[in-house]
């Protein structure tokens, strides 16, 4: 079925940014909101740069309004800068094609314009149940998808330009899909057992099964960009860690869930998802151990029928040995 808001969206965005993509999704109890309050996402980031969304309600002669406004700040960068970004917030609906969709490209700025965003509706549109945007839960769901273009004023070298040889005479294509990346042999080669054996007979490897913005992303860490693992791409980068047997790659992901353990950063049902996902046995092992009881074992893991066999094996012994 055709769906206008996903139509707009495949119109507004492009299949890669050169900074980096960033996709989420942000809840806000519509009580909060009915009693004037606001709410702020957690802050997410694509490279140096961070972002957070904020939902607040305001009074005006037609009542209550809601509004979306999205801030941009670049870490440990003092001076002034500036980022060239598209980015869209959709307010969902049940009926999709009821759903609020606000897209623009708005140049952010350290001093004049940290942020952006819109009136998205009445609090009385939004609340009411029979207009689908609140669910079962009490909350009202923000997709938020954000494409960096450019930035000024901070650091940039570190971003490489992988669609044209620039003078490397060991290039290597990558291609995917109807886009082709340029590659330095040796490099993608020592990051990655996968490409090493494509390149034995040859300077060209087809690839598929990858989206473009995670495999440009994957090509600025062989790179030695600091790629930073956050809750919002570790389980795509775990996925194409593995894909290319990317050892090192892995091991970030690994990192981050252990330490996202540790300080909360994401739920332990969350990181048992993404850890039985990719095989990583250890990090399961840390966060099913960590239950301190039978009960919080199912507390922590309440979906434990979608987990794989050994992920399963691993949560029925931990609540077992507390008989």
């Amino acid at each position: 079925m055709w769906n206008i808001t996903q139509f707009i969206l495949n119109q507004t965005f492009t299949d890669y940014y050169k900074f980096g993509r960033l996709d989420f999704l942000f809840y806000v109890d519509v009580d909060t909101l009915k009693k004037e309050r606001g709410k702020t996402s957690i802050i997410r980031s694509t490279g140096d740069i961070e972002w957070y969304v904020k939902v607040c309600p305001s009074e005006n002669k037609n009542g209550t309004l809601v509004s979306a406004y999205l801030y941009c700040d670049v870490v440990d960068v003092a001076n002034w800068w500036r980022v060239g970004a598209t980015f869209c917030i959709v307010v969902e609906n049940e009926d999709d094609d009821h759903s609020i969709v606000r897209q623009m490209h708005h140049i952010f700025e350290r001093e004049t314009s940290p942020s952006r965003g819109w009136t998205i509706a009445t609090l009385d549109e939004v609340s009411k149940q029979e207009n689908k945007f609140v669910d079962e839960d009490g909350d009202v769901e923000f997709r938020v998808m954000i494409g960096v273009d450019w930035v000024e004023g901070f650091s940039t070298p570190k971003y490489f330009d992988f669609f044209s040889k620039n003078g490397d005479d060991d290039a290597v294509k990558i291609i995917l899909d109807d886009v082709t990346f340029y590659v330095n042999k040796y490099i993608i080669s020592g990051h990655s057992s996968y490409f090493r054996y494509k390149l034995i007979d040859g300077d060209e490897v087809e690839i598929d099964d990858v989206k473009i913005q995670d495999f440009y992303d994957f090509l600025q860490f062989l790179y030695a960009v600091p790629l930073r693992i956050s809750k919002n791409n570790v389980d795509r980068m775990s996925q194409i860690a593995i894909r290319f047997n990317a050892i090192n790659l892995k091991t970030w992901c690994i990192e981050y869930l252990e330490f996202a353990h540790m300080n909360k950063e994401m739920t332990d049902s969350e990181i048992l998802q993404v850890a039985d996902e990719h095989g990583f046995a250890d990090v399961m092992k840390t966060v099913i151990g960590s239950a301190k009881s039978a009960s919080e074992v199912k507390t922590k893991f309440p979906d434990y029928e979608d987990y794989s066999t050994d992920a399963l094996c691993v949560i029925v012994r931990k609540a077992l040995s507390f008989k």
